[in-house]
């Protein structure tokens, strides 16, 4: 066959038909010789079933956008939202953890469509969609509105220890690094080799980084892989990189979160005023909700003078409840430990304040 030698040459390429995404096929009802079928297993009151039934109401289409119609088929976004969100209710945070369990727990097998994702694929979609979890909180918010189940004149603020995804080598204290730096400065390199010299400066590049970190952001530690980690105490008395997440829930019974902050501070000192913000943010994206008045109830750690000025100054709208430090007496003695009875719940005593 002779070629026409005045026609361009043009390399073949794939050409992208469908311009939808494709995912895995769900394979709940499939029956395995050996796992069985996660369809027939689970029960019909299970947490999983219950997870996936708001989990289908949610909106995922920004997330869809992002996968390709191209290549292999992807786990369904949604699939592996509701895993983390089930995941996440029976206290596992660890992808890799979970990633294991999927291999052995029916009721997460049928959460992801009768698939097993890997630990990357776990962490990958928890690492890249933090504006979608945004998101998320802001349709569970209206989901709970139009049920009826949000109440926002009983919201209540507290906080609790993460831990990061981050080594412990990469964490930088202040006063470390200024010793290090001290050293390191004190050091004679007049006969060190010129790959001994690189080695030091980049130690003291590394420290004075630290510093400038620590000065910048006002802290005391930082963790140079993740900006939101810090060096925090842990209950089990282990100092580790970890998150202080600070969550406004709404309700008793049933609590629905309606703010969310994420951060590497030690304590909730100054907390109000933004998880506050953030929970306006959230409820004024709520269609028909109405935001005259927020009562907030926050234990002992919010009672700092920055928090308690910020309830005076916004008193015609928002009513903190804040409890002071406690002071235990015989009967707190014989409740749980940590726990405060209601009536040390006082509301905070402000100036001009009935």
């Amino acid at each position: 066959m002779a070629l026409d030698a005045s026609a361009p040459l043009t390399k073949g390429r794939r050409r992208r038909l469908d311009a939808e995404p494709h995912f895995k096929l769900d394979q709940q009802r499939q029956l395995d010789a050996i796992r069985g079928c996660p369809d027939m297993v689970v029960p019909e009151e299970h947490r999983a079933r219950q997870v996936w039934s708001v989990v289908s109401s949610l909106d995922v289409s920004e997330l869809e956008k992002k996968y390709s119609s191209l290549g292999r088929r992807g786990f369904p976004p949604r699939r592996l939202l509701a895993l983390w969100l089930y995941a996440s209710l029976e206290g596992e945070h660890h992808a890799s953890k979970l990633a294991r369990r999927c291999k052995t727990d029916l009721a997460l097998q049928w959460l992801c469509g009768g698939h097993i994702p890997s630990d990357t694929t776990l962490k990958r979609f928890r690492r890249e969609n933090g504006d979608f979890f945004e998101d998320a909180i802001v349709q569970t918010a209206a989901l709970a509105h139009a049920r009826g189940l949000l109440d926002i004149e009983d919201l209540a603020a507290d906080s609790l220890r993460l831990r990061a995804h981050a080594s412990t080598a990469e964490v930088r204290t202040e006063a470390r690094s200024r010793e290090r730096l001290d050293q390191l400065k004190a050091q004679d390199l007049s006969t060190a080799t010129d790959e001994e010299k690189h080695r030091a400066r980049q130690k003291r590049e590394k420290h004075e980084l630290a510093l400038r970190r620590c000065a910048n952001e006002e802290r005391t530690n930082v963790v140079l892989t993740n900006e939101l980690a810090g060096l925090l105490k842990f209950p089990h008395g282990a100092s580790l990189p970890g998150h202080r997440i600070t969550a406004m829930a709404s309700g008793l019974a049933v609590r629905f979160v309606v703010g969310v902050l994420i951060d590497a501070s030690g304590h909730d000192y100054g907390k109000l005023k933004p998880i506050v913000e953030k929970t306006k943010q959230v409820l004024g994206q709520v269609d028909g909700l109405v935001l005259d008045k927020l009562s907030v109830v926050l234990d002992a750690g919010f009672f700092s003078s920055e928090d308690v000025l910020y309830a005076e100054q916004n008193a015609d709208w928002l009513e903190a409840v804040i409890a002071p430090t406690p002071q235990p007496d015989a009967e707190d003695r014989n409740a749980r430990p940590g726990a405060l009875r209601h009536r040390r719940w006082v509301q905070a005593d402000l100036p001009g304040r009935p």
